[in-house]
C-alpha cells in the first residue's frame, strides 16, 4: 500500500470533510437564524395583530361609552328643557281671573257680603278668623275711589280663594291676613303679595302648601317663619302634639 497516496488523499478528504463541516454548521447556523428571525417577526406580527386588536377593541369600547354618554347628556338636557319649557307653559297658561267692573257701591256691597259669608263658614268649621279679612280701611262708611276697584276685586278674590285653601287644609286659627302693595316687572305682568298668619299642625301646614303648588294659578311662597307652640292641657292629654304658629308672605302672579 502506498502510504504516501493515502496520506494524501485522507488530507484531501479531512479538507473537504472540513470544508462540508464547515458549511453544514453555516446552513445550520444559518436555519436557526432563519427560524428565530421567522420566529421573532411572527412574535413582532402576532403582538401587532394584538395591539391592533386591543386598539380597536378600546375605540369600539370607548366608542359605545362615548355614545352612552353623550346619549344621558342630551336626554337629561332634553328633560332640563322640557321642564323648563313645561314651567314656562305653566305660567303663560295661567288664566287671568276675569274681574267684573263694579262701581265702588257695588264693590263695597260685594265685600261686606264675602265677608258675611266667610265668618258662616268659619263658624261651621270652628275656625277662628280676623274680623276685616285684609281691607280693614273699608269696614266702616268709607268707599274706595273708582280706580281703585279693579285691583281691590282681584285681591278679594284672591283672598277668599286662600281662605278656602285654609279652610279645606284643616288650619285652626286664621290670625291675620292682609294686602301688600303690588310689583310689576317686564317678565311678569303683576305680582300682588299678602301677608298671612294661621295656627294649624304639621299635617295642616303641609296641606295648604300642596293645596297651593296644585293651583292652576301661579303663587310663590316667598318667606316662611314657624314657630312651635307649647302643649296645652287638652292637646297633651289627646295626643294631638304640638301647633305651629305660621308667618307668610305670598305672591299670586298674573300675567
Amino acid at each position: 500500500m502506498d502510504i504516501a497516496k493515502f496520506l494524501k488523499e485522507w488530507k484531501n478528504n479531512l479538507i473537504l470533510l472540513c470544508i462540508l463541516a464547515v458549511l453544514l454548521i453555516g446552513i445550520v447556523y444559518l436555519a436557526i437564524t432563519a427560524v428565530g428571525m421567522w420566529n421573532e417577526r411572527r412574535k413582532s406580527f402576532n403582538n401587532m395583530i394584538s395591539v391592533r386588536e386591543q386598539y380597536n377593541s378600546f375605540m369600539l369600547k370607548n366608542k359605545e361609552v362615548a355614545s352612552n354618554k353623550l346619549i344621558s347628556e342630551y336626554q337629561a338636557h332634553a328633560e332640563e328643557l322640557k321642564k323648563y319649557y313645561n314651567d314656562i307653559f305653566k305660567i303663560m297658561s295661567s288664566q287671568k281671573k276675569n274681574v267684573a267692573e263694579v262701581s265702588a257701591l257695588e264693590y263695597k256691597q260685594q265685600l261686606l257680603n264675602q265677608q258675611r259669608q266667610i265668618r258662616e263658614m268659619a263658624e261651621e268649621r270652628g275656625v277662628y278668623i280676623p274680623a276685616d279679612l285684609g281691607f280693614r280701611e273699608y269696614m266702616g262708611e268709607k268707599i274706595p275711589p273708582d280706580t281703585a276697584i279693579p285691583l281691590l276685586s282681584l285681591q278679594l278674590e284672591i283672598i277668599t280663594s286662600l281662605i278656602n285653601d285654609l279652610f279645606e287644609s284643616g288650619v285652626t286659627r286664621i290670625e291675620a291676613i292682609s294686602r301688600k302693595k303690588s310689583e310689576s316687572d317686564s317678565l311678569l305682568k303683576t305680582k300682588l303679595p299678602f301677608s298671612i298668619t294661621i295656627k294649624t299642625d304639621m299635617k295642616g301646614l303641609i296641606s295648604f302648601l300642596d293645596i297651593l303648588q296644585s293651583k292652576s294659578e301661579i303663587y310663590i311662597v316667598e318667606s316662611i317663619n314657624i314657630d312651635t307652640i307649647p302643649l296645652d292641657k287638652f292637646r297633651q292629654e289627646n295626643n294631638l302634639g304640638h301647633l305651629l304658629e305660621v308667618n307668610m308672605t305670598l305672591k299670586y302672579v298674573e300675567l
